[in-house]
Protein backbone atom coordinates (compact mmCIF):
# COMPACT_ATOMS: atom_id res chain seq x y z
CA UNK A 1 0.00 0.00 0.00
CA UNK A 2 1.24 3.50 -0.86
CA UNK A 3 1.35 6.60 1.29
CA UNK A 4 -2.29 7.29 2.30
CA UNK A 5 -1.55 11.01 2.53
CA UNK A 6 -0.38 11.11 -1.08
CA UNK A 7 -3.26 8.97 -2.29
CA UNK A 8 -5.76 11.17 -0.46
CA UNK A 9 -4.34 14.46 -1.74
CA UNK A 10 -4.28 13.04 -5.27
CA UNK A 11 -8.03 12.39 -5.06
CA UNK A 12 -8.76 15.79 -3.51
CA UNK A 13 -6.51 17.70 -5.91
CA UNK A 14 -9.36 18.38 -8.37
CA UNK A 15 -11.00 20.74 -5.87
CA UNK A 16 -14.34 18.90 -6.06
CA UNK A 17 -16.32 17.47 -3.15
CA UNK A 18 -15.61 13.84 -2.20
CA UNK A 19 -17.65 12.03 0.44
CA UNK A 20 -15.90 10.16 3.23
CA UNK A 21 -17.59 6.96 2.06
CA UNK A 22 -16.23 7.35 -1.47
CA UNK A 23 -12.74 8.25 -0.29
CA UNK A 24 -12.72 5.33 2.12
CA UNK A 25 -13.79 2.91 -0.62
CA UNK A 26 -11.13 4.12 -3.05
CA UNK A 27 -8.34 4.13 -0.47
CA UNK A 28 -9.39 1.10 1.53
CA UNK A 29 -9.61 3.16 4.72
CA UNK A 30 -12.31 3.70 7.32
CA UNK A 31 -14.02 7.08 7.57
CA UNK A 32 -12.19 7.63 10.86
CA UNK A 33 -8.88 6.97 9.12
CA UNK A 34 -9.82 9.43 6.37
CA UNK A 35 -10.55 12.07 9.00
CA UNK A 36 -7.17 11.41 10.59
CA UNK A 37 -5.33 11.83 7.28
CA UNK A 38 -7.26 15.03 6.58
CA UNK A 39 -5.94 16.29 9.91
CA UNK A 40 -2.40 15.50 8.80
CA UNK A 41 -2.90 17.47 5.58
CA UNK A 42 -4.34 20.41 7.50
CA UNK A 43 -1.29 20.44 9.77
CA UNK A 44 0.80 21.27 6.68
CA UNK A 45 -1.18 24.47 6.12
CA UNK A 46 -3.36 23.00 3.37
CA UNK A 47 -6.94 24.29 3.53
CA UNK A 48 -9.34 21.31 3.47
CA UNK A 49 -13.03 22.17 3.67
CA UNK A 50 -15.57 19.79 5.23
CA UNK A 51 -19.33 19.38 4.95
CA UNK A 52 -21.38 16.71 6.72
CA UNK A 53 -23.28 15.88 3.55
CA UNK A 54 -20.76 16.61 0.80
CA UNK A 55 -17.59 15.39 2.51
CA UNK A 56 -14.21 17.00 1.81
CA UNK A 57 -12.64 19.27 -0.77
CA UNK A 58 -9.64 21.55 -1.11
CA UNK A 59 -10.22 25.30 -1.02
CA UNK A 60 -8.63 25.42 -4.49
CA UNK A 61 -7.53 22.77 -7.01
CA UNK A 62 -3.93 21.65 -6.64
CA UNK A 63 -1.47 20.54 -9.30
CA UNK A 64 1.01 18.28 -7.53
CA UNK A 65 4.68 18.25 -8.46
CA UNK A 66 5.62 15.45 -10.83
CA UNK A 67 9.17 14.13 -11.25
CA UNK A 68 8.59 13.03 -14.86
CA UNK A 69 7.22 16.46 -15.76
CA UNK A 70 10.24 18.17 -14.18
CA UNK A 71 12.58 15.89 -16.13
CA UNK A 72 10.75 16.70 -19.36
CA UNK A 73 11.50 20.41 -18.87
CA UNK A 74 15.21 19.87 -18.14
CA UNK A 75 17.79 20.73 -20.76
CA UNK A 76 19.36 17.57 -22.27
CA UNK A 77 22.76 18.03 -20.61
CA UNK A 78 21.18 18.64 -17.20
CA UNK A 79 18.86 15.65 -17.62
CA UNK A 80 21.87 13.47 -18.46
CA UNK A 81 23.76 14.66 -15.37
CA UNK A 82 20.76 14.20 -13.05
CA UNK A 83 21.33 10.75 -11.54
CA UNK A 84 18.45 11.15 -9.06
CA UNK A 85 15.42 13.45 -9.12
CA UNK A 86 13.09 12.78 -6.21
CA UNK A 87 9.71 14.41 -5.55
CA UNK A 88 8.18 13.87 -2.11
CA UNK A 89 4.86 14.86 -0.58
CA UNK A 90 6.17 15.56 2.92
CA UNK A 91 9.72 15.49 4.25
CA UNK A 92 11.65 17.06 7.10
CA UNK A 93 13.98 19.04 4.82
CA UNK A 94 14.84 18.54 1.16
CA UNK A 95 18.43 19.57 1.87
CA UNK A 96 18.79 17.10 4.74
CA UNK A 97 17.15 14.43 2.61
CA UNK A 98 19.57 14.96 -0.26
CA UNK A 99 22.57 15.20 2.08
CA UNK A 100 21.68 11.74 3.41
CA UNK A 101 22.07 10.24 -0.08
CA UNK A 102 25.44 8.98 -1.33
CA UNK A 103 27.46 11.86 -2.77
CA UNK A 104 27.21 12.14 -6.56
CA UNK A 105 30.34 11.66 -8.62
CA UNK A 106 31.86 14.88 -9.99
CA UNK A 107 29.83 16.00 -12.98
CA UNK A 108 26.61 14.40 -11.71
CA UNK A 109 23.75 16.02 -9.79
CA UNK A 110 21.07 15.00 -7.31
CA UNK A 111 17.83 16.89 -6.76
CA UNK A 112 14.93 16.63 -4.33
CA UNK A 113 11.68 18.59 -4.28
CA UNK A 114 8.84 18.36 -1.79
CA UNK A 115 5.32 19.69 -1.45
CA UNK A 116 5.93 20.40 2.23
CA UNK A 117 8.87 20.51 4.64
CA UNK A 118 8.20 19.99 8.32
CA UNK A 119 11.71 21.16 9.19
CA UNK A 120 12.62 23.59 6.41
CA UNK A 121 15.21 26.11 7.52
CA UNK A 122 16.82 29.30 6.36
CA UNK A 123 19.87 31.24 7.39
CA UNK A 124 20.78 31.18 11.10
CA UNK A 125 18.42 28.26 11.64
CA UNK A 126 15.27 30.28 10.95
CA UNK A 127 12.29 28.19 9.94
CA UNK A 128 11.20 28.29 6.29
CA UNK A 129 7.47 27.63 6.17
CA UNK A 130 5.40 27.08 3.03
CA UNK A 131 1.99 25.35 3.11
CA UNK A 132 1.69 22.10 1.18
CA UNK A 133 1.33 22.77 -2.54
CA UNK A 134 1.67 26.55 -2.29
CA UNK A 135 5.39 26.92 -2.85
CA UNK A 136 8.44 25.21 -4.25
CA UNK A 137 10.93 23.52 -1.92
CA UNK A 138 13.90 22.31 -3.95
CA UNK A 139 17.43 21.15 -3.16
CA UNK A 140 20.24 20.18 -5.51
CA UNK A 141 23.67 18.70 -4.78
CA UNK A 142 26.90 18.14 -6.66
CA UNK A 143 30.57 17.53 -5.85
CA UNK A 144 33.89 19.08 -6.79
CA UNK A 145 37.03 16.97 -6.98
CA UNK A 146 38.93 20.03 -5.76
CA UNK A 147 37.34 23.13 -4.28
CA UNK A 148 37.27 25.97 -6.84
CA UNK A 149 39.25 29.10 -6.01
CA UNK A 150 36.09 31.22 -6.14
CA UNK A 151 34.19 28.98 -3.70
CA UNK A 152 33.54 31.93 -1.38
CA UNK A 153 31.46 33.56 -4.13
CA UNK A 154 29.31 30.48 -4.73
CA UNK A 155 26.39 31.76 -2.65
CA UNK A 156 26.35 35.04 -4.57
CA UNK A 157 26.53 33.27 -7.94
CA UNK A 158 23.64 30.98 -7.03
CA UNK A 159 21.59 33.85 -5.61
CA UNK A 160 22.00 35.86 -8.81
CA UNK A 161 21.09 32.82 -10.94
CA UNK A 162 17.91 32.16 -8.96
CA UNK A 163 16.94 35.85 -9.07
CA UNK A 164 17.39 35.85 -12.85
CA UNK A 165 15.08 32.84 -13.25
CA UNK A 166 12.37 34.53 -11.19
CA UNK A 167 12.93 37.89 -12.92
CA UNK A 168 12.11 36.22 -16.24
CA UNK A 169 8.63 35.41 -14.87
CA UNK A 170 7.86 38.80 -13.32
CA UNK A 171 7.42 41.93 -15.47
CA UNK A 172 9.45 44.98 -14.58
CA UNK A 173 12.68 45.19 -12.65
CA UNK A 174 11.20 44.19 -9.28
CA UNK A 175 13.04 40.98 -8.39
CA UNK A 176 16.42 41.35 -6.72
CA UNK A 177 18.82 39.55 -4.45
CA UNK A 178 19.14 40.82 -0.90
CA UNK A 179 22.49 39.55 0.30
CA UNK A 180 23.13 36.99 1.48
CA UNK A 181 20.15 34.72 0.80
CA UNK A 182 16.82 36.52 0.28
CA UNK A 183 15.05 36.99 -3.05
CA UNK A 184 13.02 40.21 -2.81
CA UNK A 185 10.15 41.40 -5.00
CA UNK A 186 7.76 44.30 -4.47
CA UNK A 187 9.26 44.89 -1.00
CA UNK A 188 8.40 41.34 0.06
CA UNK A 189 10.30 38.07 0.38
CA UNK A 190 9.70 35.93 -2.70
CA UNK A 191 12.22 33.22 -1.90
CA UNK A 192 15.31 32.16 -0.06
CA UNK A 193 18.56 30.27 -0.67
CA UNK A 194 20.72 28.23 1.67
CA UNK A 195 24.16 26.94 0.68
CA UNK A 196 25.82 24.13 2.64
CA UNK A 197 29.37 23.02 1.84
CA UNK A 198 31.10 19.98 3.32
CA UNK A 199 34.55 18.52 2.66
CA UNK A 200 38.21 19.40 2.60
CA UNK A 201 39.44 22.75 1.32
CA UNK A 202 42.07 21.13 -0.88
CA UNK A 203 40.15 17.94 -1.66
CA UNK A 204 36.71 16.62 -2.58
CA UNK A 205 33.89 18.99 -1.71
CA UNK A 206 30.12 18.48 -1.62
CA UNK A 207 27.65 21.30 -2.15
CA UNK A 208 23.96 21.23 -1.18
CA UNK A 209 21.81 24.12 -2.35
CA UNK A 210 18.37 24.65 -0.84
CA UNK A 211 15.90 26.93 -2.66
CA UNK A 212 12.47 28.00 -1.47
CA UNK A 213 10.02 30.04 -3.56
CA UNK A 214 6.58 31.36 -2.57
CA UNK A 215 4.41 30.51 -5.57
CA UNK A 216 0.84 31.02 -4.33
CA UNK A 217 -0.60 32.80 -1.32
CA UNK A 218 -2.34 30.58 1.21
CA UNK A 219 -5.55 32.11 2.64
CA UNK A 220 -5.16 33.01 6.30
CA UNK A 221 -1.54 31.91 6.61
CA UNK A 222 0.37 34.92 5.30
CA UNK A 223 1.04 36.42 8.76
CA UNK A 224 2.59 33.15 9.95
CA UNK A 225 4.83 32.92 6.90
CA UNK A 226 5.88 36.52 7.38
CA UNK A 227 6.81 35.95 11.00
CA UNK A 228 8.79 32.81 10.21
CA UNK A 229 10.55 34.47 7.28
CA UNK A 230 11.86 37.35 9.35
CA UNK A 231 10.99 41.04 9.08
CA UNK A 232 9.91 40.87 5.43
CA UNK A 233 6.33 40.17 4.45
CA UNK A 234 5.90 37.33 1.94
CA UNK A 235 5.62 37.99 -1.78
CA UNK A 236 4.23 35.38 -4.15
CA UNK A 237 4.58 34.76 -7.88
CA UNK A 238 0.80 34.49 -8.23
CA UNK A 239 0.39 38.03 -6.86
CA UNK A 240 3.23 39.44 -8.96
CA UNK A 241 1.89 37.93 -12.20
CA UNK A 242 -1.90 37.83 -11.66
CA UNK A 243 -3.85 35.71 -14.11
CA UNK A 244 -0.83 33.61 -15.05
CA UNK A 245 -0.76 29.95 -14.10
CA UNK A 246 2.69 29.22 -12.68
CA UNK A 247 3.76 25.65 -13.47
CA UNK A 248 5.86 24.54 -10.52
CA UNK A 249 7.30 21.61 -12.49
CA UNK A 250 8.63 24.03 -15.11
CA UNK A 251 9.86 26.43 -12.44
CA UNK A 252 11.81 23.64 -10.74
CA UNK A 253 13.36 22.66 -14.07
CA UNK A 254 14.31 26.27 -14.88
CA UNK A 255 16.11 26.54 -11.55
CA UNK A 256 17.92 23.25 -12.16
CA UNK A 257 18.80 24.35 -15.70
CA UNK A 258 20.67 27.42 -14.47
CA UNK A 259 24.36 27.11 -15.08
CA UNK A 260 25.36 27.51 -11.44
CA UNK A 261 27.99 24.78 -11.47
Amino acid sequence: MGDPRYELITLLADGAWHTGVRLGAELGLSRAAIWKQVGVLRSTGLEVLTDRRLGYRLAAPLQLLDADAVRAFLEPQVRAAMTCLEVLLITGSTSERIASMPAPVPGAMLACAAEYQSGGRGRRGRRWFSPLGYGLCLSVSWCYEVAPRDLAALGLVIGVAVAEVLSALVPGDVVRLKWPNDIIADSGKLGGILVDVAGETGGPLRVVIGIGVNVRASPGLAPEISADGGSLRPATLSALVPGRDICRDQLAACLLNTKIK
